[in-house]
């Protein structure tokens, strides 16, 4: 069974779902007799299945949306003539496409899990290191989370398998590791030997490639100069020389223990997630930076592969275009691994520049000297204030050691060469890994990121929705490191740092608000000043200027929202979140219409009651709350307090009035997050309702604005004439008819059912 299992999965069949629960229960009832070998085969192909029939639907999604594309832009050419003919017309919503629920006939059940770990436990002396990853990779894939006596289990044997592990073992190890949310100081030692071969590998193989290609050089010469005695009288290499033209024997050992550019990529993505429960070696950072840094040094010496003529427009599996996937060289980084690499490499936050660091070493060789004269001459006070300002200097000096802005290695400009043949999900990666770094990233870059877009948006490439939320959230992220904290101040969005930051792989299970919500220990740096300027000169920019960098101007970004206004119903609540706040971010109001579109397709998902009705309605249906129903990851998924509160605080920030029934729904939907949502802390549950109360008081403030009647004309001394009554009447009948207008004006705003959604949020503390 085992056997079976392996080669179905590893030929590539997709066995119907019967015939694969058919297996899950044969391995259930006989796995007392399975070995560890054939325990790591079972759950290796179980999810290799799993991962296949994920990638058959998202094929089938992107057909649905090729579909969808094509009657979105029919839908489009009815709308422009009814526009021209002064009409507006809603596009049917009945023809988007909904996206299928996730399978999971191949995943295994707790009690299927629970036998496996206790015959894993029983067998565990046999265990190889290739079977174990096999075990935790599957683990990854499945999203299963052992139990802490297996965790612990798992924690031993990889403690025990890894320094005899192979790079290709030790790289799924650190992919995996992080899921399952644990952290082994063997495992970082066992990875510094691979890791240092590596980097000596990738140099002697450059070695080779100049010398032979100066031998080359030197034998070209020979024949250019009419060498009569042919190929005999050209001078042998020299003995290193000839001895490179072979490789050395230990060669093939070596090869097979250095890693490979996917495995660095797996291994930077595992160790970031693992950091945060313990620092890393210093050694073990300074050669995983060699290692990676002749890696991207060779990729941009690569010219990379053009997409064929005739292209999908939309995406491929996962996102990438298939170019996107393939190696332009074997010792470089694929397009699609760049944005991981870069992403980490900026976080790894390397040591100073050498000339900053001999500056200061010489001042502190001045400042001692100068403290052993004045030890003889001055008093104990000006000692001590000496010795203050020495530490001062030495604080200075670990500050812009571990400044990020000096910390950017000049590897982003191998990234730019992909930028104009990237797909949108390329596109949006790379821009979120400039915005995590939070240090200034190339003009040419980012203006290179711009004009794809441009030209995506030209050809008719429709982004999906996290892409397009993800694009838009790292421009308005890039515009608050530029701008000096932001909209919302230092302290507004910090209440949520608890959430995932893990938002590479544009799943709609990753809360990408994590950033948003500064709640890393990186975001210190967010609200610091930058060296490219703001990003946009938006109302309240204080003149709008970009200092280097203009950022993108209104009409990028108005065009932009005109491309993205289709997906607008396909995205969840988080995603939502993202886009207007970055638009408060950007200081950018968008158009009524989009406004309107935005505030529709919010409206759905923060009210209960059409929530209900997307979870009853039948899933064939082709109308109602069917038609109206989010269709990438946001159905049947409450609205958390940090996305209402992120909503409200950015249409505070756009100063832009929502309709009374929008704002009686983000009343609702911020009480049953507070009953419901256990994600935040106490405190943050409080900072976020802090927020949703500031964001109230404020409607109601500018609600009162709108309804409140004009101050009356100043009286005069004595008693008036009968031609100042009349006058006074007059003015009385006037201003009585200008309240009744700001009445009328007013009522479209008005909050319907105020007092019964502060009730029940005030029972719960948001209000």
């Amino acid at each position: 069974m085992a056997n079976i299992a392996w080669a179905a999965a590893a030929a590539g069949a997709r066995p119907p779902g019967g015939w694969v629960r058919s297996l899950v229960a044969a391995v259930y009832a006989d796995m007392g007799g399975f070995t560890a070998q054939q325990l790591s085969n079972v759950l290796w192909a179980l999810a290799r299945l799993a991962l296949q029939e994920q990638q058959q639907q998202q094929q089938q999604q992107q057909q649905q949306q090729q579909q969808q594309q094509e009657q979105q832009d029919e839908q489009g050419k009815q709308q422009q003539q009814q526009q021209q003919q002064g009409s507006d017309v809603e596009p049917d919503r009945a023809q988007r496409w909904r996206r299928p629920e996730a399978a999971a006939t191949a995943a295994p059940g707790p009690e299927w899990m629970e036998r496996f770990w206790g015959q894993l436990a029983r067998v565990e002396a046999d265990l190889e290191p290739i079977g174990l990853s096999s075990i935790l990779w599957a683990l990854a894939v499945l999203g299963i989370r052992p139990a802490a006596r297996w965790g612990a289990l798992l924690e031993q044997e990889v403690g025990v398998l890894a320094p005899g592990a192979d790079p290709q073992a030790l790289s799924l190890y650190a992919w995996a590791l992080p899921t399952i949310g644990r952290w082994f100081a063997r495992f970082v030692r066992a990875t510094l030997p691979p890791i240092r071969a590596a980097a000596a590998d990738w140099q002697r193989q450059q070695q080779q490639q100049q010398q032979q290609q100066q031998q080359q050089q030197l034998g070209d010469s020979c024949a250019l100069n009419g060498s009569s005695a042919g190929d005999a009288q050209r001078p042998a290499p020299a003995g290193p020389a000839a001895a490179l033209a072979q490789p050395p024997e230990e060669g093939g050992a070596l090869a097979q223990r250095t890693f490979t550019p996917a495995g660095l990529a797996m291994l930077l993505w595992g160790i970031n997630g693992l950091r945060r429960h313990t620092q890393l070696p210093e050694a073990w950072r300074e050669a995983m930076i060699a290692a990676t840094m002749r890696t991207l040094a060779a990729a941009a010496n690569v010219q990379p592969e053009l997409p064929p003529l005739g292209a999908p427009r939309v995406a491929a599996v996962a996102g990438f275009y298939p170019h996107e996937r393939r190696r332009a060289a074997p010792g470089v980084f694929a397009a699609a691994e760049l944005p991981c690499v870069l992403y980490y490499m900026l976080r790894a936050k390397a040591s100073p520049p050498g000339e900053w660091v001999d500056l200061y070493t010489q001042l502190l060789l001045l400042l001692l000297l100068l403290l052993l004269l004045l030890l003889l001459l001055l008093l104990l006070l000006l000692l001590l204030l000496l010795l203050l300002l020495l530490l001062l200097l030495l604080l200075l000096l670990l500050l812009l050691a571990n400044d990020p802005a000096n910390a950017v290695p000049p590897t982003l400009q191998a990234a730019e060469p992909y930028v104009p043949h990237s797909s949108p999900r390329l596109l949006a990666q790379l821009l979120f890994a400039l915005a995590r770094a939070r240090a200034p990233p190339p003009h040419s870059l980012l203006a290179a990121c711009l004009a794809r877009a441009d030209a995506l948006r030209d050809a008719g490439v429709v982004a999906p929705a996290g892409d397009a939320a993800m694009l838009l959230w790292s421009l308005g992220a890039l515009a608050r490191q530029a701008g000096g904290g932001g909209v919302f101040g230092s302290g507004a969005l910090s209440a949520a740092g608890s959430f995932s930051e893990d938002a590479w792989a544009g799943d709609d299970d990753q809360d990408w608000l994590g950033f948003a919500a500064a709640g890393d220990a990186d975001s210190g740096n967010g609200g610091g000043s930058s060296s490219f300027g703001a990003l946009t000169g938006g109302p309240g920019a204080n003149g709008g200027g970009a200092a280097l960098w203009g950022g993108p101007p209104r009409g990028w970004l108005d065009a932009h929202l005109a491309g993205m206004q289709g997906v607008l119903p396909n995205m969840d609540h988080r995603q939502l979140a993202m886009v207007i706040w970055a638009l408060a971010e950007l200081r950018h109001r968008p158009s009524p219409s989009w406004m309107a579109s935005f505030l529709a397709a919010a409206q759905r998902l923060l009210d209960p009651q059409q929530q209900q009705q997307q979870q009853h309605e039948p899933a064939g249906s082709s109308g109602g709350a069917a038609a109206d129903s989010p269709t990438d990851g946001g159905q049947g998924a409450p609205a958390s307090l940090l996305s209402v509160s992120t909503l409200l605080a950015s249409l505070r920030a756009l100063d832009f009035l929502p309709p009374g029934g929008f704002m009686a729904a983000a009343h609702a939907a911020a009480a049953a997050a507070v009953r419901e949502d256990p994600s935040p802390s106490p405190a943050q549950r409080e900072l976020l309702s802090e927020r949703v109360n500031g964001a109230v008081a404020w409607y109601k403030l500018r609600v009162s604005q709108l309804v409140k009647p004009g101050a009356g004309g100043g009286g005069g001394s004595g008693a008036p004439t009968d031609t100042g009554r009349d006058e006074e009447e007059e003015d009385e009948e006037e201003r009585r008819r200008r309240q009744q207008r700001r009445v009328r004006a007013a009522a479209a705003v008005l909050v319907v059912g105020a007092s019964a959604a502060a009730e029940g949020v005030g029972r719960q503390g948001a209000t």
